[in-house]
């Protein structure tokens, strides 16, 4: 009886983290293209996987006394080091800080980017 009774409350709770990542995986997605849809000429995608998660945005380096754009993989959390200002990013960040140790979001992979054709903002899971 007892061993039936914890296989019950074990399914239970693993149907609820289940939930839980489905809706922490949308709440990132949405937060992301927010990101990449405020500064679209800096921000030009998003990619979470293998316990990472970075955007990629436009940088001036101006090491060489002329500023030079160059693509550069900053973590959501960094972007005011950087001098930008993202405040969807910092969302990305906050939720990545409070549930990817419980329930290992970065492993799942997520490519979100502007489609060369459309324009619009797409989501891979696979590439």
């Amino acid at each position: 009886m007892a061993a039936r009774s914890i296989v019950r409350i074990m399914t239970r709770i693993d149907k609820s983290l289940a939930r839980a990542f489905k809706v922490i995986v949308c709440e990132i997605e949405k937060e992301a293209k927010a990101a990449i849809k405020a500064s679209p000429e800096t921000v030009k995608s998003f990619c979470m996987a293998t316990g990472t998660a970075q955007f990629k945005v436009v940088w001036i380096d101006n090491r060489e006394g002329e500023p030079v754009p160059r693509d550069k993989d900053i973590s959501p959390g960094e972007f005011a080091k950087y001098g930008h200002v993202n405040p969807h990013a910092d969302n990305v960040a906050k939720l990545l800080d409070e549930y990817n140790g419980m329930l290992c979001i970065t492993g799942w992979p997520m490519l979100i980017k502007t489609d060369l054709v459309s324009g619009e903002l797409t989501t891979l899971n696979d590439w």
